[in-house]
């Protein structure tokens, strides 16, 4: 099924999605992908609160993960699915992994197995990365401060996940998390990894405490964050979005992979409907002339009232769902676990 999702998020066309280029059908040795030039690194926002404990990920990951995770708009879980594949958190006894200053067949270094030139330009492939300053744009390579203290270390666990996070919001995060996956190592079954680490680490997560009121309010956050940008067919980001980018790139903020398609979209969350006289904030309402011909998609922010990007000219809003082919409501959050699949 993961693979299935995978595929369908990047292939699928249907109401509210253009046709996405299919993945190169390639798989790479381990190591971190340096793509096209890159805009500037994100300003770091305040810190985030996060969950307190999660069975198997060392605490100070965790933090790093949490704490990278707010500052690029990249879902923790995911993050820490990467790091179990990479070098089980830094504890991996593996050349690249361990010790320190050795790297493995393909070049990768550090517990984020970045290739030299991925972490900056200009490093020859197998050359030892050295500590150094942070790059000032993505175009010189991801080295990226993570904890404050001026260096760039892919040693460095702070650095090395702050740099992850980095990465794959250049790649296209938190819009198409499959694909920034795959971008960061070319191996279709490395995504279908990581992303059910990351449920289960989001699950594991929810039962230590994480509240699902909390996740209503970023989903909901997120989407009124975006109102008054144009609406844009096929759009995934503030520059514009349709109704099912700004679905998707809302429940991403916590962790949850929906694809970019309405019809897709009530597919992959139909298992938790709702009745329609039953609506919650943060639940998705799905419009069309039956559940097979699904052509539109909003998040509510409540009593009868939902965020959509509706259509060609308009700007994502809040109105009324009460439309004539209102046809089903699903509750994305009352799923167990917090990355979807």
């Amino acid at each position: 099924m993961k693979s299935l999702i995978v595929a369908m998020v990047l292939l699928a066309a249907a109401a509210c999605l253009p046709v996405a280029a299919a993945l190169t059908a390639a798989a790479a040795a381990g190591g971190a992908v340096l793509s096209a030039a890159r805009e500037p690194v994100l300003p770091t926002p305040p810190p985030s609160t996060g969950p307190v404990a999660v069975p198997g990920i060392p605490l100070p990951y965790l933090e790093d993960f949490v704490a990278s995770g707010a500052r690029f708009d990249v879902p923790w879980p995911v993050l820490a699915g990467i790091y179990r594949v990479e070098c089980d958190f830094g504890q991996a006894q593996l050349p690249g992994c361990n010790p320190v200053g050795t790297e493995n067949a393909a070049g990768a270094q550090g517990p984020g197995q970045f290739l030299p030139g991925t972490w900056r330009v200009g490093l020859s492939p197998h050359e030892l990365i050295p500590p150094g300053p942070p790059t000032s744009s993505d175009a010189q390579g991801f080295a990226t401060d993570g904890d404050g203290d001026g260096i760039a270390d892919p040693w460095d666990p702070a650095d090395a996940v702050a740099a992850t996070a980095r990465l794959l919001r250049a790649d296209g995060a938190p819009g198409d998390l499959p694909g920034a996956i795959w971008s960061y190592n070319h191996s279709s079954a490395y995504v279908d990894e990581v992303l059910a680490l990351a449920r289960r680490y989001a699950v594991e997560a929810r039962s230590a405490g994480a509240a699902q009121g909390a996740a209503v309010e970023a989903v909901l956050a997120f989407a009124r964050s975006q109102l008054g940008v144009p609406y844009l067919w096929g759009g995934a980001s503030p520059a514009g979005w349709d109704c099912s980018g700004l679905v998707m790139a809302a429940f991403a903020r916590v962790g949850i992979v929906l694809p970019h398609n309405a019809e897709l979209q009530y597919e992959q969350t139909a298992g938790e409907g709702v009745p329609l006289d039953q609506v919650q904030p943060g639940d998705l309402v799905f419009f069309g002339t039956s559940l097979a011909t699904i052509g539109h998609v909003g998040i509510v922010v409540g009593a009868g009232a939902m965020i959509d990007a509706p259509h060609t000219g308009a700007v994502v809003r809040v109105e009324s769902y009460r439309w004539p082919d209102l046809v089903a409501a699903t509750r994305p959050l009352a799923a167990a676990g917090g990355v979807g699949g």
